[in-house]
This record gives structure tokens, C-alpha cells and sequence, in this order.
């Protein structure tokens, strides 16, 4: 998620503007991260263990953290005209995911709780599907070259 919310913010603006978004979206790696390394969720993720409390607490933080990168992505967005496409899209996937975590975190319990999770994980993993392939379709702006060799004159 580092390197993606990095060449996110390198290929929009040319990297300039606000470095909130990439800030966020990186920060939800690490907790990402951290989620999946040191606390995976108890069976049936009902939180008993020390280990099933903090996945919820980390994974609900973590997730809003990823909505909110993705609106302060698409404020940035809407001042590119290369990527300004992009921009309602975002906000839209914002909106949705939103109310998709807001329900999540209500129903929980309820039964349809797994699913809405799983829909609510769906609607930003499409989001940086998207995004990614955009990434990839754009003309580098930047070499590498440039990146590891300071301009010398």
C-alpha cells in the first residue's frame, strides 16, 4: 500500500499538493499490516482473545482511514486535468463506503454483518484495481534516472 499511495501521489499534480491522501492510505497499510501479522481474527471473528479484540480494533480505524484517503484523493483529482476523471468516482466510492462501514459496524452481529464486511472490502479493493490500472496506463512523468540522481547543474 506504501509504494502505491506514493506513486499515486508522485503521478497526480506531479506529486504537488496535499500530502494528506498518501499519508493515509499508507497509513492503513501498516496497519494492514499489522492486522495480518501479529493479530488475525479469533474463529468465526468473534473478539475473545487479546489477539481478536485488537484485530477489530485496528481493522475498524484502519478502514476508515482508507475512506478518507480516498476522498482526500479525489479533492486532489479534481485539480488535474489528466485525472480529474477520476474524481466524482472517488468521492462516489467514498460515499458508498461509508455507508457500507457505517452499516458494518451496526450489524455486526446481525447476519448479514460478514457480508456487508466482505461488500465493504470490495468497494475499496475496486477502487485501487482501478486506480492501479489508471497508474499504469499513464505516461511516466519521471524517470528513474531523475529519482536516484539529483539534478547536477
Amino acid at each position: 500500500m506504501i509504494p502505491f499511495s506514493y506513486g499515486l501521489h508522485r503521478a497526480i499534480n506531479n506529486g504537488k499538493g496535499s500530502k494528506i491522501a498518501p499519508i493515509l492510505l499508507a497509513g492503513a497499510g501498516v496497519l494492514g499490516v499489522i492486522l495480518t501479522l501479529f493479530f488475525p481474527c479469533d474463529p468465526g471473528c468473534e473478539p475473545v482473545t487479546f489477539r481478536g479484540i485488537m484485530h477489530i480494533l485496528i481493522a475498524i480505524p484502519m478502514g476508515f482511514l482508507i475512506l478518507f484517503a480516498i476522498l482526500a484523493f479525489s479533492r486532489r483529482l479534481k485539480n488535474d486535468k489528466e485525472w480529474n476523471i477520476y474524481s466524482r468516482y472517488s468521492l462516489i466510492t467514498f460515499i458508498v463506503g461509508i455507508l457500507l462501514g457505517i452499516s458494518t459496524v451496526v450489524l455486526a452481529k446481525a447476519s448479514i454483518g460478514g457480508l456487508l464486511e466482505r461488500i465493504l472490502t470490495a468497494s475499496y479493493l475496486q477502487w485501487y484495481v482501478i486506480m492501479g490500472m489508471a497508474l499504469i496506463r499513464r505516461k511516466p512523468r519521471l524517470s528513474l534516472v531523475k529519482l536516484y540522481r539529483p539534478n547536477r547543474s
